[in-house]
């Protein structure tokens, strides 16, 4: 697990590319503000986090090593909606997306809209 990157991951930088090549100005890893989005605005208050399938729990049923996995799993899912509550108590806005639906290219160009125009919108 130690392999597992939690910063520059395929996902981000494929989303780095795209903003940058759209030339939308953003900041990386933004450690200012709880969870440490992955990309922020933060003159807008807009924050987007690229979470990971397994790591954030979008496919439960495939966990194995069950109770340590799971235990950890559903505490980052918890620790999600915490970090989404805080940032929007705080006045900033939140968008998750899925990292495979930025790998996966029968979902990027949908998934890259989204992003660019949660972005770009007041």
């Amino acid at each position: 697990m130690s392999a597992v990157k939690s910063q520059n991951s395929v996902a981000e930088k494929i989303v780095f590319k795209y903003l940058q090549s759209r030339h939308i100005y953003f900041q990386k890893h933004y450690s200012k503000i709880i969870g440490k989005p992955d990309i922020t605005i933060p003159s807008k208050k807009k924050a987007i986090f690229i979470d990971g399938d397994y790591w954030h729990g979008r496919f439960p049923e495939k966990v194995t090593n069950t109770f340590f996995w799971k235990n950890k799993i559903s505490n980052n899912v918890a620790r999600d909606k915490l970090v989404n509550k805080t940032l929007a108590g705080d006045g900033w806005q939140v968008l998750r997306v899925w990292g495979s639906d930025i790998t996966r290219k029968n979902t990027q160009t949908k998934v890259m809209s989204q992003i660019e125009e949660f972005l770009i919108s007041r």
